[in-house]
């Protein structure tokens, strides 16, 4: 799928049914899709940790081979919060109420409040696991009810490759994920972006240049493609020239000039978004993704990724200039840039679309008629044989 130019600009005098489409799109996330739950190393052996994410509550702990395993964070006693307790045996999961201690598969093996002797063991009282992966230092939860498809079709396919190394930082935000993920690819970044440093440093494309969104993975992404359409003239009637400041003009002109060519991936394109709700930039010598992965109707929880590959001396430069600028600069300071105008968006009110918002019209079509929906019924006819990705436990 490709909306022309001309489909765009008719946005504004016809506006689409795409409102009540938004308004489908769940607001806790999409399931039937592997998500980034946490770091591994934030999964200890003498205490659980619990999250929360697609409105769901979890707890993780390791079982007697150090793996990782997911239980959603309810005792079936008595409904106590399991991440509330205490792994007093390696592999076990014991509740903070009344001492019933689950194994790494669910299964209910004591009940301390009643002493050895207790029957409990003997009920088949499970509690209810999770389907959980560790990969590349992430821990991954499957959050659909139908058959899990192989955790390589949702991760990043740079973390398949042995090579390539991966900066992390996770933050949340209290807004939803709809708003999110629909501001990564909309074309707000040379006017919202332009006070940044990396706007000032690296530039963020012109303002006014057309851009056709397209259908890229089979349908799971959409992606913005340039045309042969140039950057016009910022001559505003009844205005003048904008950007107003004349160096500001100068430097853009000469980061144009300067700019290579060339992207991380290979591809065409330097933006796209990717279900369940990855933005992904590509610039020519790293990629940069931000996952947001809901927490609830109210809260998302970001996950930056900064994909370098090369010799180990330049992967070690860059993590360097990550680690004193990039790192702030990028997921602090130009990310809060969003959070702030997102964050204040009336995003369940009326909206009237323009040509820069075709791309968006794409992302909720993908949603509720395409890709995902066939995700859901190929998962739900548990026809997906599960593999590992390479790399992970099973």
């Amino acid at each position: 799928m490709a909306i022309s130019v001309r489909a765009q600009e008719d946005l504004l005098e016809k506006p689409s049914d795409t409102e009540s489409w938004r308004a489908e799109i769940p607001a806790t996330g999409l399931r039937e899709y592997w998500y980034p739950a946490l770091l591994s190393k934030k999964v200890g052996k003498g205490k659980p940790t619990g999250l929360r994410m697609l409105g769901e509550d979890l707890v993780f702990f390791r079982d007697p081979d150090g793996r990782i395993v997911g239980f959603k964070d309810l005792c079936p006693h008595r409904g106590a919060k399991l991440s509330m307790g205490v792994c007093h045996f390696p592999g076990t999961l014991t509740c903070p109420y009344h001492g019933w201690t689950y194994n790494g598969d669910g299964e209910v093996i004591a009940a301390f409040i009643e002493g050895p002797e207790s029957r409990v063991p003997e009920s088949g009282i499970h509690a209810t696991t999770k389907i959980v992966r560790e990969f590349r230092g992430m821990v991954w939860v499957w959050m659909g009810e139908g058959e899990p498809v192989p955790l390589e079709e949702d991760v990043p396919e740079e973390f398949l490759e042995p090579g390539t190394w991966i900066l992390t930082a996770i933050r949340p935000w209290p807004i939803n994920w709809r708003p999110l993920i629909e501001n990564a690819i909309d074309g707000h970044a040379p006017y919202v972006h332009r006070n940044s440093l990396i706007a000032i440093l690296f530039g963020v494309g012109p303002l006014g240049q057309k851009l056709t969104p397209q259908l890229t993975r089979d349908g799971k992404g959409i992606c913005l493609m340039k045309g042969n359409f140039p950057p016009p003239r910022q001559d505003y009637p009844g205005l003048g020239r904008f950007p107003r400041v004349l160096v500001r003009r100068l430097w853009q002109r000469i980061l144009g000039r300067w700019r290579k060519t060339t992207t991380f991936t290979g591809k065409p394109y330097t933006q796209e978004i990717v279900l369940p709700g990855i933005n992904r930039i590509t610039y020519p010598n790293h990629l940069y993704m931000r996952w947001g992965v809901p927490i609830d109707e109210g809260a998302v929880r970001n996950f930056y990724w900064h994909v370098i590959r090369g010799t180990t001396l330049w992967k070690l430069g860059f993590c360097l200039r990550y680690y004193l600028f990039r790192c702030w600069a990028m997921n602090i300071l130009f990310s809060e840039q969003d959070r702030r105008i997102v964050g204040a968006q009336n995003y369940g009110g009326s909206e009237r679309l323009s040509w820069t918002d075709g791309v968006v019209v794409g992302w909720r079509k993908m949603v509720l008629h395409g890709y995902h929906v066939e995700r859901v019924k190929r998962t739900h006819q548990g026809k997906i044989h599960l593999e590992p990705a390479s790399g992970s436990h099973a």
